[in-house]
């Protein structure tokens, strides 16, 4: 799990963002197994909601990433350098959310 704690005053947005090393990721609706898996998660008052990215090929077994709910989540163009000098197009998981601070965003992954 990835939890950012984010401290201040006021009403502020932000974004937290997973960087892929391609463009293997599909965004979907969690399965109630997932959403199960995830409240196992020994972290006090965190909701996963229904949003899930899928990392990996198709009819693989693959990672899933749930959020927390209230985050918005997208998938945004991104780069990857797998070596010195190259550059690939790549996809990032970014989350978003608008809220009074302190707050957190929260992340599960499961594999």
């Amino acid at each position: 799990m990835v939890r950012d704690l984010l401290q201040g005053e006021g009403k502020h947005r932000a974004v937290g963002r997973l960087h892929l090393a391609d463009r293997e990721v599909r965004l979907r609706k969690a399965s109630s197994e997932e959403v199960a898996r995830a409240k196992r998660i020994r972290m006090p008052s965190i909701a996963f909601g229904i949003q899930a990215a899928e990392i990996g090929k198709p009819g693989e077994s693959n990672p899933v990433v749930l959020f927390e709910d209230g985050l918005r989540v997208e998938l945004e163009e991104s780069l990857y350098s797998p070596s010195y000098g190259q550059i690939r197009p790549a996809l990032a998981i970014a989350y978003r959310i608008e809220r009074e601070l302190p707050a957190a965003m929260a992340v599960a992954i499961l594999f």
